[in-house]
C-alpha cells in the first residue's frame, strides 16, 4: 500500500521512517545471504531539488547513504552535476557511472531478440530478404535516435509496420507523448547552451563549432564552455567528413529535434507530418519504397501525403523539381513515373498501387488483369496486351513467384519486339533481369 508524503518532515518522522527501513533490511539479512536492499529512483536530481533541498534534509540523506548497511540508492539523472557543489551537504555523495549511447551493434542485438520473439509467435512472418531490409533500416533508427535506448524500443516497432503514413503518425504521437520529457531537458539546459542549441537546430545542423559561434555573433573561444556542456551531456554529437580536419555537429536525439520543430519553429503553422519527418523517412525508406507510397497515396484519398512522398523521392535522388506543378496531382504522378521509368531499380514500381507486403492484395490484383488480358487478346489490341502481361508479371514479382513473373514478362517482351516498342522492351528486359537476380541466377540476370 502506498503511503502519501508528510506535510512536514520533522526529525521524529524521519527517525520513525528510518527505523522501519532498518527493520525491513534486517529481516532480509536474516532470510537471505548477501542481502542488499536497493531503492531505485528515476530523475534523482528532481528528488534532491524537491525533497532534500535544505541543509538539514541533505544531511539526513547523506547519513542514510553512509551509515545504513545493506542499503543502496540507485538513481538516474540526465544531469551529472547533482553533487558537485562543495557548499552543499551532498558534495560528492554519489559514485557516478555514465551510460553510453547505444551503438548500431546494440540496436542490432535488441532487434534480433525482438525478431526471435516474433518468429515464435508467427514463424512465417518474414523471409531472409525482408530481414536484410529491416536490419538496413536499423541504421536509420540508430542515427535518428542518437543512441537513446528508450527511443530504440519505441522506434523498432516501426520496422514491423508497413504503412508509411502510420509510421509518420506514430512518430508524431511519440513527440507529443515525450513533450514533457523534452521540455524538462530544455529547462535543465544552461542559458548560453540553450542559445547554441537553438542556433544549431535552426541552421539545419551538420556545422562546425566555429560556424556555430559565427551564427550567434561570437568567437569560438566565447562559446567554448557552453558548447562543452552540450557535448558532455550528450545533447549534441560530432563527426568528421572524409578529407576534413574539423568536426561537424548535430543534435544527438533526432526526436528532440522534431519536438523543437513543433514547439518552437512551426508553432501555430500548418504543416504535414510527412514533411516535418522527412529526414527520418528519407533515411528509413529506400527510393523504391518511397515511390510505391507516393503512387499509392496519389491514387487514393491521401493525395496530400502522396505529393509529400513524391517530394521525398526527388530529394533522396538529389533531383531538382522546380518545374513540377505540385498543385496538380496528375503532373506530380506523371513526373514521378518518368523518373521511375528512367531508373532500372524502379521499373517494377510503375502502375503498382499497393505496397510490397500486402500479399492478399497482390493476389486479388492478378485476376482482373488476367480477364483484361483475355479481352485484349480477343480484340487483338497488342499494346494493351503488353501492359496487362507486364502488370501480371509485376504482381507475381511482389508475391516472390519469380518464375511465373519471368514467364509473363517474356511474353510481354516478345510482343514488344513485334510492335517495335523499344520502351516496353527495355522495361520488360529489366524486370526479367531483376527476377533472375532474385532467383540468384546471376548469369541470366
Amino acid at each position: 500500500m502506498n503511503k502519501s508524503a508528510s506535510w512536514n518532515n520533522t526529525d521524529e518522522s524521519w527517525e520513525s521512517s528510518l527505523i522501519k527501513l532498518t527493520d525491513k533490511i534486517n529481516e532480509g539479512v536474516k532470510k537471505y545471504k548477501n542481502y542488499l536492499f536497493v531503492a531505485g529512483v528515476e530523475n534523482l536530481d528532481i528528488l534532491i531539488n524537491n525533497v532534500f533541498s535544505s541543509d538539514i534534509e541533505q544531511s539526513r540523506l547523506r547519513q542514510l547513504l553512509s551509515d545504513t548497511k545493506h542499503f543502496m540508492l540507485l538513481g538516474s539523472s540526465k544531469k551529472c552535476d547533482i553533487d558537485t557543489d562543495y557548499n552543499k551537504r551532498l558534495f560528492y555523495s554519489f559514485q557516478k557511472y555514465s551510460l553510453d549511447p547505444w551503438t548500431e551493434g546494440d540496436y542490432t542485438k535488441y532487434f534480433n531478440r525482438r525478431y526471435k520473439l516474433i518468429k515464435v509467435e508467427n514463424p512465417n512472418e518474414f523471409d531472409k530478404k525482408d530481414i536484410r531490409l529491416l536490419r538496413h533500416k536499423l541504421k536509420a533508427i540508430s542515427k535518428f535516435t542518437g543512441g537513446s535506448p528508450r527511443m530504440a524500443v519505441v522506434l523498432t516497432n516501426l520496422l514491423f509496420d508497413e504503412d508509411a503514413v502510420s509510421t509518420a503518425q506514430t512518430l508524431n504521437d511519440i513527440v507529443e507523448d515525450l513533450s514533457p520529457y523534452y521540455q524538462d531537458l530544455l529547462e535543465k539546459m544552461p542559458k548560453k547552451s540553450k542559445i547554441l542549441f537553438d542556433a544549431l537546430v535552426r541552421s539545419e545542423e551538420n556545422i562546425s563549432q566555429s560556424k556555430l559561434a559565427e551564427l550567434v555573433g561570437a568567437k569560438q573561444s566565447d562559446i567554448s564552455q557552453a558548447f562543452k556542456w552540450l557535448l558532455g551531456n550528450n545533447y549534441i554529437t560530432g563527426h568528421k567528413n572524409k578529407g576534413e580536419k574539423f568536426y561537424r555537429y548535430s543534435v544527438a536525439d533526432r526526436v528532440f529535434v522534431l519536438f523543437y520543430y513543433k514547439r518552437f519553429m512551426y508553432q501555430g503553422l500548418e504543416f504535414s507530418h510527412i514533411k516535418i519527418l522527412s529526414e527520418f523517412l528519407i533515411s528509413f525508406y529506400d527510393s523504391r519504397e518511397l515511390s510505391l507510397y507516393a503512387l499509392k497515396y496519389l491514387r487514393g484519398t491521401n493525395q496530400t501525403e502522396g505529393i509529400e512522398f513524391a517530394r521525398l523521392v526527388f530529394d533522396k535522388e538529389k533531383i531538382r523539381y522546380d518545374s513540377i506543378n505540385w498543385q496538380n496531382k496528375e503532373d506530380v504522378k506523371n513526373t514521378l513515373n518518368r523518373l521511375i521509368n528512367s531508373k532500372a531499380d524502379f521499373n517494377k514500381v510503375e502502375d503498382v498501387s499497393i505496397v510490397k507486403n500486402y500479399n492478399k492484395e497482390f493476389e486479388k490484383n492478378i485476376e482482373p488483369h488476367l480477364k483484361a488480358l483475355e479481352r485484349c487478346e480477343k480484340e487483338r489490341n497488342v499494346t494493351e496486351q503488353i501492359k496487362e502481361l507486364r502488370q501480371i508479371g509485376l504482381n507475381y514479382s511482389e508475391l516472390k513467384q519469380f518464375e511465373k513473373a519471368i514467364n509473363y514478362h517474356q511474353q510481354a517482351l516478345q510482343l514488344s519486339v513485334k510492335e517495335d516498342n523499344i520502351s516496353m522492351q527495355a522495361l520488360n528486359l529489366g524486370q526479367i533481369g531483376w527476377n533472375y537476380y532474385e532467383l540468384q541466377q546471376f548469369e541470366k540476370a
